[in-house]
């Protein structure tokens, strides 16, 4: 005689299931990189007025940074190296840094610890500060000076530039550096960052404005 046997899952292997919770997606430095705009191979062309451009190019850096990546920003303007804006930047699963300043060709300065800037994904209101001691060379000659970067975070906004309208958030960027004898000086600058695209628009710290022209992915 066939026996016909049902089986009955137990109520507690039941509940178990039910309390296991369903697989997330791990975040990675990657993922980061790309929310910021900051993939290696990626040029951001802008137009900085007067009929002048500058392209920002961001390629896999030799800077070491622990827990993520890091990558260099090179900034040329009508294809001349501009020191100002080339930096270097490590990212983590939830924090972009500055890691280095210049292309550390004629001119170089390394901050003694990584300057926290902004934490990913942006949020409204988030304030990050960040602070070193920073060793600058220039024509061989090497002097010490201390720097704090404040970021704060604005509401997210419509911003159009040459590249299209973009839902970008603005970002206020104070920089304070205290040099040997104790003088302070301050200067700000605003960034407009669309996750997924980049910066779209930034009023720099020397008066000139850019505005996103093209975008060239890898």
């Amino acid at each position: 005689m066939l026996r016909v046997v049902a089986l009955v899952a137990s109520p507690l292997i039941v509940a178990a299931v039910a309390a296991c919770p369903a697989p997330t997606d791990v975040v990675t430095p990657d993922d980061g990189a790309a929310y910021l705009g900051l993939v290696d191979g990626t040029t951001q062309t802008y137009r900085a007025g007067a009929g002048l451009t500058e392209t920002h190019e961001v390629k896999k850096s030799d800077v070491l940074f622990a827990g993520g990546l890091s990558v260099d920003v090179l900034a040329k303007q009508n294809g001349f190296a501009n020191d100002e804006r080339t930096l270097s930047f490590g990212i983590d699963v939830q924090q972009v840094s500055i890691v280095r300043f210049f292309d550390c060709l004629a001119h170089c300065a390394q901050p003694d610890q990584p300057i926290a800037f902004l934490n990913w994904p942006l949020d409204e209101g988030d304030v990050v500060v960040g602070e070193a001691v920073v060793n600058e060379l220039v024509a061989g000659e090497t002097t010490t000076h201390e720097e704090r970067h404040t970021t704060t975070v604005g509401a997210s906004q419509s911003i159009t530039v040459p590249a299209g309208t973009f839902d970008a958030f603005p970002i206020t960027w104070q920089r304070t550096t205290t040099d040997a004898a104790g003088v302070e000086s301050s200067d700000s600058a605003v960034l407009y960052l669309s996750p997924d695209t980049g910066v779209v628009k930034h009023e720099t710290f020397d008066g000139t404005t850019l505005e996103l022209d093209a975008v060239a992915a890898p």
